[in-house]
């Protein structure tokens, strides 16, 4: 029998959670606290290639590198908008942010979506605005 093989950067030997029960770090079944998960993250040596990691496979479960996935696609948007000027392309600004191109796509799409939702609602207030005068 042949099983599949999985291969993990070499980094995750070195990792506390090899050490800790892997339903730490993902609470979000159970609706459990992140606060043990965060600890343990807290003293482990990889923190920081763990949550790059993350981020760059877009991982969306669980406790990686000490943070959530909300809190990491916060953490990524808001690099995104701080890299995503000068005209660069999706390739560009995700290797420069460490993600997939994909990632930078929909975060322009997004942008794109709430600039066009701001705009409606201020022609909207305007129209309502002048009917009022």
């Amino acid at each position: 029998m042949t099983l599949l093989a999985v291969e993990h950067p070499d980094w995750m030997l070195d990792a506390e959670c090899t050490r800790a029960k892997p339903e730490l770090f993902y609470p979000e079944p159970a609706g459990r606290s992140v606060t043990e998960a965060k600890a343990v993250c807290a003293r482990c040596p990889v923190q920081a290639e763990c949550l790059a990691w993350a981020i760059r496979t877009n991982e969306p479960w669980g406790i990686w590198g000490g943070q959530t996935p909300d809190e990491r696609g916060a953490a990524l948007r808001a690099e995104l908008d701080r890299v995503d000027t000068l005209g660069r392309s999706s390739a560009e600004v995700a290797a420069i942010i460490g993600c997939h191109p994909r990632v930078v796509v929909r975060r322009r799409a997004q942008r794109r979506a709430i600039a066009e939702e701001r705009e409606r609602l201020r022609a909207e207030a305007t129209s309502i605005m002048q009917r009022l005068a």
